[in-house]
C-alpha cells in the first residue's frame, strides 16, 4: 500500500488493500454468525444434557425402589408406599420431558411424529460437512426409554422383578442418548475453537492489508518531477507550498467521501502515468505561481 503522509496527516490512495479489507471483513463478520450458532447449539445441548442428568438419577432410584419391593420382607402397605414413590418419579421424568425447551423447542419430546429431533447448524462459512452439525436427540420419555416401565408397578415381588429389568432397559437408552449429547457438545467445542481462531487470523490480515508498507512525501516527488521534465529546480520554499496545498486537499477529502475522479488522479499522479495538477484556493495558487517566477529569476 502506499500513503503520504505529511506533516502528521495521512492521504491514502491503495484501493487494492481498501477491497481486500472488505473482503476479510465480510468473511470475520460470516465467522460472527457461525460462532453465534455454536454458542446456540451448545446452550440447546446443555438444557437437554442437564434434564437428563436428571433422569438419570431418577432411574437409579427407581432400581433402589424395586429391589426393595422385591424383598420378602415387606408387607403389602409397605409394597404400596414404595409402588407411590416409584410412580411418581415416573410422573416426574415425563413432567421434565414435557418442560424441557430452548428457544421455544421441546429438545427431549423428539420430532413430534414419533422420532428423533433433528437441527442442523451452520458453524463454518463454506459447503463443506464440517461447516454443519447436526443435533440429534431422541424423545426421553417414560415410554420412549422403555415400553414396559411405563406400565410398571411394585405391587408384588414378581412386579417388582420386571419393573427392575424395565428400569434397566430405560437407563441403557438413557445412556445413549446422553453420549449422543456428550459426542455434539464436543463436536460444538471444536468448532467454536476453529471459528475463533480465524476469525482472529482473519481481523489480522484485515488490519495489515490497510497498514501502509510505503511512507512517501507527495510534495517532494512533485518537486523532483518539476525538475526533471521542466528543469526547474524548486527551492524549499515553493516545496513547502506544495506541501501546504497537499494538506488542505488531505483535510477536503476527510470531511467529505472522495470522488471517483479524485481518487483515480491521485493513483496516476502517485504512479507517474500522467501529471496531475495540484489546485488549491486562488492566494496558495499566487503564492506557487510567485514562487516559481523567483525561482526563474534566480535560475537567470
Amino acid at each position: 500500500g502506499v500513503e503520504a503522509r505529511l506533516e502528521g496527516a495521512d492521504v491514502e490512495v491503495d484501493h487494492m488493500s481498501a477491497i481486500a479489507s472488505t473482503g476479510l471483513a465480510a468473511a470475520v463478520q460470516a465467522l460472527g454468525s457461525a460462532v453465534s450458532n455454536t454458542t446456540a447449539g451448545v446452550s440447546l445441548l446443555q438444557v437437554a444434557d442437564a434434564a437428563l442428568a436428571d433422569f438419570d438419577d431418577k432411574l437409579e432410584s427407581m432400581v433402589l425402589l424395586s429391589a426393595d419391593a422385591k424383598s420378602n420382607a415387606r408387607s403389602e402397605l409397605e409394597r404400596a408406599q414404595i409402588n407411590a414413590e416409584f410412580q411418581t418419579l415416573l410422573s416426574e421424568i415425563d413432567e421434565l420431558v414435557a418442560n424441557t425447551e430452548f428457544s421455544g423447542t421441546k429438545v427431549l419430546q423428539g420430532n413430534g411424529s414419533g422420532g428423533a429431533l433433528q437441527i442442523n447448524y451452520k458453524v463454518g462459512t463454506g459447503n463443506s460437512d464440517g461447516d454443519e452439525i447436526a443435533v440429534t436427540i431422541n424423545a426421553a420419555s417414560v415410554s420412549d426409554l422403555s415400553a414396559t416401565l411405563a406400565s410398571a408397578d411394585l405391587q408384588s415381588v414378581d412386579s417388582a422383578t420386571t419393573a427392575r429389568i424395565a428400569v434397566a432397559s430405560a437407563q441403557a437408552a438413557l445412556g445413549e442418548i446422553q453420549g449422543a449429547v456428550s459426542g455434539k457438545l464436543q463436536s460444538f467445542a471444536s468448532a467454536s475453537e476453529n471459528s475463533a481462531s480465524m476469525a482472529g487470523r482473519h481481523e489480522q490480515a484485515r488490519a495489515q492489508r490497510t497498514t501502509p508498507a510505503v511512507i512517501i512525501d507527495l510534495a517532494q516527488i512533485v518537486a523532483e518531477r518539476v525538475s526533471e521534465e521542466q528543469g526547474i529546480d524548486l527551492n524549499r520554499g515553493v516545496v513547502e507550498v506544495m506541501r501546504r496545498l497537499i494538506l488542505d486537499l488531505n483535510s477536503s477529502l476527510a470531511k467529505s467521501p472522495a470522488s471517483t475522479s479524485t481518487t483515480d488522479s491521485n493513483d496516476r499522479a502517485l504512479s507517474g502515468n500522467s501529471q496531475t495538477p495540484v489546485r488549491g484556493t486562488s492566494s496558495e495558487s499566487s503564492g506557487t505561481s510567485e514562487a516559481l517566477n523567483k525561482s526563474d529569476r534566480d535560475a537567470a
